[in-house]
């Protein structure tokens, strides 16, 4: 048996938990990012490799964005 173990080191990883998925399209998925003006800003993004409470994030986010941990109330 041969295992191949995942590493990037350029990985953006998020808590799995700030990560939700479209009501519409199950097959997106979403964070709530803050920029500088304070308003939380929906953002789609593509996800990899899960690990422990940790996702990958393969495009949608750099590394120095804030999250939001839940959903802000409308």
């Amino acid at each position: 048996m041969k295992l191949t173990v995942h590493s990037n080191a350029n990985a953006v990883l998020a808590p799995s938990k700030v990560i939700f998925t479209d009501e519409v399209d199950e097959e997106k998925q979403f964070v709530f990012v803050v920029p500088a003006s304070g308003k939380p800003e929906k953002r789609f993004v593509v996800t990899g490799h899960v690990k422990g409470e940790q996702t990958e994030i393969v495009s949608g986010l750099n590394g120095d964005e804030s999250l939001l941990l839940q959903k802000p109330t409308e």
